[in-house]
């Protein structure tokens, strides 16, 4: 029986030590992407995308912020409901042809400072900070 203690600290110890194989573990909290090209179209108004390591995503797209979650290992990637501020905006449209990619995109890849996300129909582009 004291085995079965021993077992149980060292599989909570591993668990620990697990690697985040989502997005938030190949990068870092403080990079902001910048969206260049929405399905192949140069963006000219600023949307960015942040990865905390908890799992918590959060952006501006033009002149809303918004956050929402993922968790899904690398290639994959997939967020859960949009929330965000309701501001009026010149680029409402452009905005919600963003929310709706988002929504869509299936895999991620990140190559130096480019990320770009994937999915049936739909291609984003983000460029890092640095």
């Amino acid at each position: 029986m004291r085995y079965a203690g021993l077992l149980i600290a060292f599989g909570l110890t591993l668990a620990g030590c697990q690697k985040d194989e989502t997005i938030a573990g190949v990068t870092t909290p403080d990079t902001v992407w910048t969206l260049t090209e929405m399905n192949g179209v140069a963006v000219t108004a600023t949307f960015t995308i942040q990865f905390e390591k908890d799992g918590a995503v959060f952006g501006q797209a033009d002149c809303n912020r918004y956050r929402t979650t993922q968790s899904v290992p690398l290639p994959w990637i997939e967020f859960a409901e949009i929330a965000g501020t309701r501001a009026l905006c010149p680029n409402a449209n452009l905005e919600m042809e963003y929310y709706t990619a988002l929504d869509a995109v299936e895999t991620a890849e990140i190559a130096g400072p480019t990320l770009l996300m994937t999915g049936p129909d739909v291609t984003l582009t983000f460029r890092s900070d640095g």
